[in-house]
């Protein structure tokens, strides 16, 4: 018994010894709670988009599932392949041009930033030539509707006001800033971020982002999704790489029959 009375005099001897430093308890909660805010105030939004597609077999009508093995592992041998195709980075280079995905337009949001895509009230074009700069980073503001101020950093560094439609020569290269529907929108007044990212990089990121995965074992159904910071951006790219996909394998039909033609001949 005068063991345990011991044991809990001890207990209540530290518990109030802790309670005369409260005040040090209370600046650590209020330090972390003031951290984990800065962090999720730091990271951007993430949003998702889900689109579905169904495979067609080569006799162009959709693919049956027969219950010999056999013609299983052919189905999904063939469903592998068009998983891999659709998360080539061949195919999404392509979507990359099209779309100039790797131009971003972006703009201060609190602790962040906010992604524009085609919200921005202008759009920068550059030639796609071999002597086109792989990186290219410059602040943008509106002087009124027909003037840009730019403020290059990267190549070089550059600072001047420009009319839409001007072409400007850096590192070789030329670029030319257009007005968009959205001149006179939100972001009319706001200094506005452009960074051309290198192809390669948007590739292998927008990539590594997607995801295809065959809804059912021995379905022809396709789930393709994609995380991006703009969901408009996100909506785009995956019709972009769906019609990329189907334009390659129309292509690939017609070169088979050609093929098959010439040989016939």
């Amino acid at each position: 018994m005068q063991e345990k009375a011991k044991k809990q005099l001890n207990l209540l001897d530290i518990f109030y010894y802790l309670l005369g430093y409260w005040y040090w308890f209370l600046l650590g909660l209020i330090i972390a709670l003031g951290f984990a805010y800065y962090r999720y105030a730091k990271s951007p939004k993430v949003y998702r988009s889900d689109a579905k597609i169904i495979i067609k077999d080569p006799t162009n009508t959709r693919s049956t599932v027969r219950m010999d093995a056999f013609n299983n592992v052919i189905n999904l041998v063939s469903m592998s392949n068009e998983v891999l195709v659709l998360q080539s980075k061949m195919l999404m280079s392509k979507v990359v041009n099209r779309l100039d995905l790797d131009v971003c337009y972006r703009i201060k949001d609190g602790l962040t930033y906010k992604e524009l895509y085609k919200s921005a009230p202008f759009r920068m074009e550059f030639g796609r030539d071999e002597n086109a700069f792989s990186s290219f980073e410059a602040t943008a503001k509106l002087v009124d509707n027909n003037t840009i101020a730019i403020d290059v950093r990267q190549p070089v560094s550059l600072k001047k006001s420009v009319k839409f439609g001007d072409t400007i020569s850096i590192a070789s290269t030329w670029i030319v800033f257009t007005p968009t529907e959205n001149i006179d929108g939100t972001y009319k007044s706001e200094s506005i971020t452009v960074i051309k990212h290198p192809l390669k990089y948007t590739t292998a990121r927008t990539v590594g982002r997607l995801k295809v995965i065959q809804q059912e074992e021995n379905g022809t159904i396709l789930l393709i999704s994609l995380q991006d910071e703009n969901i408009q951006k996100a909506n785009e790219t995956i019709n972009c790489l769906v019609e990329t996909y189907n334009a390659n394998t129309l292509d690939d039909k017609n070169l088979i029959a050609q093929n098959t033609a010439r040989f016939i001949n």
